[in-house]
């Protein structure tokens, strides 16, 4: 990543500084991307746009793959899903969510539920 670009990520995510919500995604692309439509969906009939949560998708498709981790007994996963969730909680948003059902073995497995209160799994 060129200087410039870091400089425009970071300031991309200051913008963030006060997000409700940041979805972790990727682990099944198509799985973030309902999910955040259903919060989505649930303001529309709310008062205007400026009713809705702020949202931050984070969809990392380039994770390693949860199965061979799991079958390789491998932490490969689960190191880079707490990495990524330390970069989304330094956010300081209310909920990180994770539509993963995968997810959850490496979330317990490494008890970041302990260390991250604010994860909701789905």
């Amino acid at each position: 990543m060129t200087n410039s670009s870091k400089i425009c990520t970071r300031s991309i995510l200051n913008n963030f500084a006060s997000t409700d919500i940041c979805v972790l995604g990727g682990m099944g692309p198509r799985a973030s991307i309902d999910f955040t439509d259903k919060i989505v969906s649930l303001f529309e009939n709310s008062y205007g746009d400026q009713s809705h949560p702020d949202i931050l998708l984070y969809s990392k498709a380039s994770f390693p793959s949860r199965v061979d981790s799991f079958l390789k007994n491998s932490d490969i996963f689960g190191e880079q899903l707490s990495h990524a969730i330390e970069q989304l909680n330094n956010l300081n948003p209310k909920v990180i969510s994770i539509p993963c059902n995968g997810a959850h073995y490496w979330i317990y497995k490494l008890r970041l539920h302990d260390k991250y209160r604010n994860l909701v799994l789905i």
